[in-house]
């Protein structure tokens, strides 16, 4: 096991209490629509703590966890910091944030009585980021079924881009206009892309002074969408849609708010992998609690309504596995239905610079059936499995409490009864043993359909870590809490799409 990254001196300390951040707050918070914040860090001090909390402005909000242990920290620092970690996510919503800027905050009890606040950092009231200015070109005229497809890209490879940007010119419903955001492409990547983009108008394109993720670009390429155009369809850079995609999408929409179809699976060189997607489990777009727990959504199969848009729009912060078409799939489902055609409307290509590929997306959070798993099990050194336990929990049972908060905040009124009980169900957490039963009652679902891979036999060992760590006393670096790489979207020295709106 790697050591972990050295923690630092204190972002703030008074009266002999100090605390660390390992997930550094976002430098831009946008806000424009109820969201959740991600806050880890540490909280050491010369005396016990009682309680700790985080703060907004005046409001207090509790933590996930707190008191766990690390022992990178202590090494540092010494007994005071042996269980000092904590981790919780902060709501934003309007009340604390409008007419001023809002602080964000920890406060700590001590065991004498004394409370100590420190100060973390503060969300700047703003109104949502503008995209960059796009190449100059004339302003479509959208009719009433132009589809804006937004394509994120990277370092594109030339030849998978052309097929895609060919793939589009073929479409036979003609009335679109493609949205490029850039993610910080090489000077060589977006030259190639002008190129093959060439003086077409269809073509819209805009590139980021620097890199933020597939997240932050496909944000960036939705805040794009011209105002009056009625529909929207994302795109990767390397994929290859079949002629009458769009033409389909549209006329499958019916009264729904998103549509998606199912794909062919293809290598680099067209070769066959497979003829449909769902070669692992089934698609759960109907069942909001599985669409929750695994989406099987995936964006470039999809067009929805740009009214979806308005309600999606930012994105929240990124937290473990959440992926914006993700996002876009829970919000379409819990404010109204999502259609599905049973039919490949375009090649999905396998490579390996992909973010995730079909493998990828199809492999779970436990993998495999019981005989496979236990042959691992058997195979995997020391320490890898609760290291892979505290992988599953903060990937995705932190990702589930954060959607869960945004949507509550953002839509209750308007969810239907069973999607409201879902959501409030998984807000009890993992100190409810409702919430664990519903997990494991879930799991027996896979004798029948099988629509998440497992994601809750996974979640529930990710549960199990946390509660080996809550009573655990001895110090065992296999169980140190520091949160594994890659968890939060935004790193440091980034922006990130952070939001607060009127109730």
């Amino acid at each position: 096991m790697t050591a972990a990254a050295p923690w630092g001196p204190a972002l703030a300390s008074a009266s002999g209490v100090e605390v660390r951040l390992r997930t550094p707050l976002p430098e831009r918070l946008e806000i424009g629509a109820a969201s959740a914040l991600f806050v880890h860090g540490a909280l050491t001090a010369r005396s016990p703590i009682d309680s700790v909390e985080l703060m907004l402005g005046d409001q207090p909000h509790p933590l996930l966890a707190a008191g766990m242990p690390s022992p990178s920290l202590a090494s540092e620092h010494g007994p005071a910091a042996e269980r000092a970690i904590f981790w919780g996510l902060l709501p934003l919503a309007s009340a604390g944030l409008r007419g001023a800027d809002a602080e964000i905050g920890i406060r700590a009890k001590l065991a004498g009585g004394a409370a100590v606040r420190l100060r973390l950092g503060s969300l700047e009231i703003e109104g949502p980021a503008a995209a960059a200015a796009p190449a100059a070109k004339p302003e479509p005229r959208p009719g009433p079924a132009t589809v804006a497809i937004c394509m994120a890209t990277y370092e594109p490879s030339p030849e998978l881009l052309e097929r895609q940007l060919e793939s589009l010119r073929r479409q036979t419903h003609a009335d679109w206009i493609c949205l490029i955001s850039d993610d910080g492409s090489s000077p060589e990547r977006l030259a190639e892309l002008e190129r093959l983009v060439g003086d077409d108008p269809r073509f819209v394109f805009s590139a980021a002074g620097r890199r933020a993720g597939a997240y932050e670009n496909f944000h960036r390429a939705l805040t794009m969408v011209p105002p009056g155009i009625p529909f929207v369809a994302l795109s990767d850079q390397d994929d290859e849609w079949y002629p009458r995609k769009l033409e389909l999408l549209l006329a499958g929409l019916g009264e729904a708010a998103l549509v998606f179809s199912d794909m062919r699976i293809v290598d680099r060189d067209r070769r066959v992998l497979a003829e449909t997607y769902w070669t692992a489990r089934h698609h759960n777009h109907a069942n909001f609690a599985s669409l929750l727990l695994g989406n099987t959504v995936t964006g470039a199969a999809s067009l929805f309504r740009r009214e979806l848009l308005a309600e999606a729009l930012p994105l929240p912060p990124r937290v473990g596995n959440l992926y914006h078409d993700h996002w876009l799939a829970l919000v379409a489902r819990a404010l109204g239905r999502i259609e599905y055609i049973d039919r490949p409307l375009y090649d999905y290509v396998q490579h390996p610079e992909a973010v995730i590929g079909h493998a990828g997306a199809n492999r779970g959070v436990v993998g495999g059936g019981m005989l496979r798993r236990l042959a691992a099990l058997r195979q995997r050194p020391r320490g890898r499995l609760r290291t892979e336990w505290r992988w599953i929990y903060f990937s995705e049972y932190c990702r589930l409490r954060l959607v869960t908060r945004v949507l509550l905040d953002r839509f209750e009124p308007r969810l239907g009864a069973r999607e409201r009980r879902t959501l409030r169900l998984i807000e009890r957490g993992e100190g409810s043993p409702l919430f664990v039963a519903w997990l494991a009652g879930r799991q027996l679902r896979r004798l029948r359909r099988d629509d998440t891979l497992g994601s809750e036999a996974g979640m529930l060992r990710g549960l199990a870590w946390s509660r080996a760590l809550r009573l655990r006393r001895a110090a065992d670096p296999l169980d140190d809490a520091d949160l594994p790489p890659g968890i939060v979207g935004a790193q440091s020295g980034q922006s990130a799409s952070v939001a607060a709106t009127e109730r």
